[in-house]
């Protein structure tokens, strides 16, 4: 009897380290479905490329996501409702970010049904009848732990697709707390002893380089007393000063993997002495955010070079993991069209050549023609 027990006892213990051992080590996965009219002859492949383009192209994402070692997994799938050979195409995103995590679904899900069905036809060599929402499992970054949803997490100032134009590494995040309408910011830098700092445009919708709300480590243009965190007001190539009100709180500093770095908050509400103040909502998906450091040693705030700053660009913002898995659809639908696009059956989307508009401003306009009678979508981006 006490053997049975002390076998029993084991049996249990090593089923313990089993499961313990297998949720610990469970993967994270980007996963995509789609049907085509005939079988590809090599999915995999046409996924991957049809991925990493969208992972990859600024068009679509940025920054960039390096995708060395990722490698897709295609198996055979049957969804009732859909028509043609379907698949299931999935990677390993353990070592995303949340951000990178985020910015992929981004990029997929909202070109899904027209630049991207029309590059994933076009790498496997067959025409798309049915697609999916790429789904995402979570990850998080634990540094970012204490910032609420929405927000950017150790956004690398540092990683410009071009060259290095920061260094050494320049990290920022930003979180929006709606229930206190308070934002936080995190910066961190190696240089403590150089002026450093980040801007966010002063208006979202017609951002314009070097004009906006700053927040900046120095000693100021005078150079004198403690190097400190300040609110500027910043037009063109100029500093127009410290804001007169300085609204920064709870300013701390810490070392963060090796990089020292700073944590402050501020209210949503934009100061009405300011000139060029920040107004939150909570509600914002994206900033425009420009940055800059020092060009040589010295917390004196003065002019920067062309290789030491960080141009205005759009940032997504990462909503919460409950609003990122149902931005798109709702996964637990019972509705096949709910998370499922149809495309035209015998029929491949077209990227047309892209045209010139003279309207308020000269812009590049994309068609993606997808049949006689479906649908024609337009990507509009400013050169």
């Amino acid at each position: 009897m006490i053997y049975t027990r002390i076998s029993q006892s084991i049996l249990i213990l090593v089923l313990i380290c089993i499961l313990s051992f297998t949720s610990i080590h469970a993967q994270s996965t980007f996963t995509n479905a789609a049907c085509f009219e005939t079988t590809p002859t090599d999915g995999a492949t046409g996924y991957g490329a049809t991925i990493q383009l969208f992972g990859t192209d600024s068009q679509y994402i940025y920054p960039p996501i390096d995708f060395t070692g990722i490698s897709p997994t295609c198996t055979s799938a049957t969804y009732p409702g859909t028509t043609g050979e379907c698949f299931d195409c999935s990677f390993n995103i353990d070592n995303f970010s949340e951000d990178e995590r985020f910015r992929l679904l981004y990029a997929v899900n909202q070109n899904l049904n027209s630049s991207f069905v029309a590059e994933l036809g076009s790498q496997v060599g067959q025409s798309v009848s049915w697609i999916r929402y790429a789904r995402a499992d979570q990850v998080s970054d634990a540094n970012c732990g204490s910032l609420a949803y929405p927000r950017i997490c150790e956004l690398s100032l540092s990683n410009r697709t071009e060259s290095l134009s920061i260094f050494p590494e320049f990290l920022l995040s930003i979180g929006l707390n709606t229930a206190t309408s308070t934002v936080t910011f995190t910066a961190g830098y190696n240089k403590p002893d150089n002026w450093f700092g980040f801007a966010l445009s002063a208006s979202q919708t017609n951002p314009q380089p070097m004009i906006g709300y700053g927040l900046v480590w120095s000693t100021g243009s005078g150079g004198s007393g403690t190097a400190s965190w300040q609110e500027y007001d910043i037009t063109a190539l100029a500093f127009l000063g410290p804001q007169t009100n300085q609204n920064l709180t709870g300013i701390t500093n810490s070392d963060i993997d090796g990089i020292t770095t700073w944590e402050f908050s501020r209210g949503f509400a934009a100061d009405p002495d300011a000139t060029h103040d920040f107004e939150f909502t909570g509600t914002e998906t994206y900033l425009n955010i420009f940055a800059a450091v020092a060009s040589d040693s010295g917390t004196t705030l003065a002019s920067h070079s062309d290789a030491n700053l960080f141009r205005a660009t759009d940032i997504l913002l990462t909503p919460s993991p409950a609003d990122s898995d149902t931005q798109w659809c709702d996964p637990t639908s019972s509705v096949l069209t709910e998370c499922w696009q149809q495309i035209l059956p015998g029929v491949s989307c077209v990227n047309q050549a892209a045209d010139t508009v003279n309207m308020d401003d000269i812009f590049d306009v994309t068609m993606t023609l997808c049949g006689d009678d479906s649908k024609v979508y337009i990507d509009i981006s400013y050169p």
